[in-house]
């Protein structure tokens, strides 16, 4: 199995309540490098609220809007953690779109937010139910003192396992990106590269390290005067002088969005090679090539969308306030 699918990476149950401080990583099985814990302290203000929620029911102030609210929280929190829990693949199995998660604990992500709010709002319950008075002190106060005991009791785990004694230039090298950080990096590649098996029989580019060029281009056929004028992420441009036709290729994979342009006019791309690397035919003379990364029909409707939310955000914030304001 790959060692990034989402069937090796799901948490055993104990490991929520006691896991092993540690600096490694996500393997099979119960016995991952780091740990799982949702946190003492947590659980801790989880089980109080739950405790304050039942007594909120139990009296004679309750509201329903609380009540909803309150089963809002706590179920969005039960349900993060069963997503984390290999009792929920049946849901990463007919749902493909997970598997882009690769992980099924960072649905502890989700659990660290609403347990949160599911505890804050159950003690806030609790204060109501209790008929505690000076709430506006004391509330306040409680939120201090387990803050203060949280960071005093988890300090422990803020100790670095080791110092690397090596500098940015060293770690910013060219071998460094190009080879070792690049090659672990298989999930940013397009689809349809040329793989192999590493040792952990984990699928990785195909590729040596003396076959990683050193420029942004290289010409496949023909020969040619190259200048390159722009050399940016999402933006490109050469000068070539060629004395034939030239296949041009830029060493960068032809995701959707990228579009070629000889002499201000718009050229195919090709792909078909090992590594899918943008390719081109380049006619006898002096040109000039352009490569942009443009905006696809699916990134323009997810923009305008985006767009389009924020300025309903907006305008219903806008207007709730006004109407507070004339009433």
């Amino acid at each position: 199995k790959e060692l990034a699918s989402y069937n090796v990476h799901f948490i055993c149950i104990q490991q929520f309540f006691t896991s092993n401080w540690g600096y490694g990583g996500s393997i099979p099985e119960c016995n991952d490098g780091f740990t799982f814990q949702i946190g003492k302290s947590h659980l801790i203000a989880f089980g109080i609220s739950i405790i304050g929620f039942l007594l909120y029911l139990l009296s004679n102030k309750k509201e329903k809007k609380h009540v909803h609210y309150y089963l809002f929280f706590l179920l969005m929190t039960l349900f993060s953690l069963f997503m984390t829990t290999n009792y929920s693949l049946f849901v990463w199995n007919n749902i493909s779109y997970l598997s882009y998660l690769q992980f099924p604990w960072r649905f502890l992500t989700f659990t660290s937010l609403f347990i949160s709010l599911t505890s804050a709002y159950g003690i806030y319950l609790l204060f109501i139910s209790l008929d505690i008075k000076n709430k506006k002190v004391l509330i306040p106060l409680f939120v201090v003192v387990y803050g203060v005991l949280t960071i005093y009791f988890v300090g422990r785990y803020f100790v670095p396992q080791n110092y690397i004694n090596k500098s940015d230039k060293q770690l910013t090298s060219f071998d460094e990106i190009a080879w070792r950080v690049s090659r672990s990096s298989f999930e940013f590649a397009p689809k349809g590269i040329k793989t192999t098996k590493s040792s952990l029989n984990t699928t990785i580019p195909n590729i040596r390290m003396i076959d990683i060029p050193k420029e942004s281009f290289e010409l496949i056929k023909g020969e040619a005067e190259v200048n390159p004028v722009i050399n940016k992420s999402m933006n490109k441009k050469y000068i070539l002088s060629a004395d034939m036709e030239t296949v041009f290729r830029l060493n960068t994979f032809n995701f959707p969005g990228w579009k070629a342009y000889v002499n201000g006019r718009e050229v195919e791309i090709e792909d078909n090679n090992d590594y899918k690397l943008i390719t081109i035919n380049i006619p006898k003379g002096k040109n000039e090539v352009k490569f942009n990364f443009e905006s696809t029909i699916i990134r323009i409707i997810g923009t305008y969308l985006s767009l389009a939310t924020f300025l309903f955000i907006t305008l219903y914030f806008l207007s709730s306030k006004l109407k507070k304001i004339k009433s």
